[in-house]
């Protein structure tokens, strides 16, 4: 298959492919070497490439195996690379063979020993060797059936609701009664809801001026953005739990919350969770910004998770525990 397409496309894939290339000699270049001045006791290797390249690729192909892991032992110099005849080439030039010069820093200061002058040669031909051999694989394209996709959705799904499960069965049991635990799942969903609808606002602004001023991205709802969803449950629930703990402190053990007990736990509490999520909205701000678009996804969630969390424990879960103050606690 990929031979087929490599045959089909070969004038429109931008692939590099393995030149084979040979050394045809390897000369001292010397004085006669009138236009190697600047070469003078360094090498000059004639090379011939099984196909065409232009100059530009082929310097390009030299620079480029400095970085690769298996050319870690191969010494740089200062190259240049001329036509058979020794002319400057264009960067747009054709070639199939050339001439590539080299020379050591400490060439015309002193003498190498053979060893020395070996060494360097092999290093050379090794240099030249293996950018004509560079190729580059086709690029793959990965599809994934609709029915993963739904099963992802699905499993996301099933991951928040034992969440909320867990956050009711806890709350139960620290706070004496159920009502805690449904109040805090309401302003979890509330949460989660309005934050999925900020996200999926994105796809049309992303390519707005003022959605690319704010750095918003067409976010896709994939395991990050899930993982930033059930963070932010957890960073909503904890908040919320600290209004209830003032409130279990003020109404006592044996009576339900008034308004008035509840009114003033908020006002007890509210410097603090204003503060927190402040604090915690600078971090992830900075993180937003400057953070890279890997983790925008994520943080773009945190950033409007924390302000409708914080609204949320304030002003949906406390006041839902209104109700039957008269009536003693289970």
């Amino acid at each position: 298959m990929t031979n087929a397409v490599r045959e089909a496309f070969a004038d429109y894939l931008a692939v590099q492919e393995n030149l084979t290339p040979e050394i045809v000699s390897a000369e001292k270049v010397s004085e006669t070497d009138g236009e190697l001045n600047d070469f003078l006791g360094g090498i000059k290797i004639v090379c011939k490439l099984s196909g065409e390249t232009t100059a530009a690729d082929m310097t390009a192909r030299i620079n480029e195996i400095r970085f690769k892991p298996d050319m870690q032992n191969i010494k740089w110099y200062n190259y240049r690379l001329l036509s058979t005849n020794l002319a400057a080439l264009a960067p747009e030039d054709k070639v199939s063979s050339f001439v590539y010069v080299s020379v050591h820093p400490e060439a015309g200061f002193r003498d190498f020993s053979d060893n020395e002058w070996n060494s360097y040669v092999e290093n050379e031909k090794s240099r030249l060797i293996a950018a004509g051999s560079l190729e580059s694989t086709l690029s793959r394209v990965t599809q994934i059936d609709a029915s993963v996709g739904s099963e992802a959705k699905t499993r996301a799904l099933i991951a928040m609701l034992l969440s909320f499960a867990g956050i009711i069965a806890y709350l139960w049991v620290r706070f004496g009664t159920a009502r805690y635990g449904l109040a805090a799942v309401v302003a979890l969903v509330h949460d989660v809801l309005i934050t999925l609808g900020v996200v999926v606002s994105c796809t049309y602004i992303s390519e707005t001026v003022f959605g690319k001023a704010l750095l918003i991205e067409d976010f896709k709802i994939n395991l990050e953005l899930i993982a930033a969803f059930l963070t932010l449950v957890g960073y909503s629930v904890n908040d919320t739990i600290v209004v209830f703990d003032r409130i279990r402190e003020n109404r006592g053990k044996n009576v339900l919350p008034t308004a008035q007990i509840i009114n003033d736990s908020i006002n007890q509490t509210l410097s603090r969770t204003i503060l927190t999520s402040f604090a915690t909205f600078i971090a992830v701000f900075v993180m937003y910004v400057w953070g890279g678009s890997g983790f925008r996804g994520f943080n773009f969630v945190m950033l409007f998770g924390i302000l409708i969390g914080t609204y949320s424990s304030i002003a949906i879960a406390a006041p839902i525990l209104i109700g039957g103050g008269s009536k003693k606690a289970e």
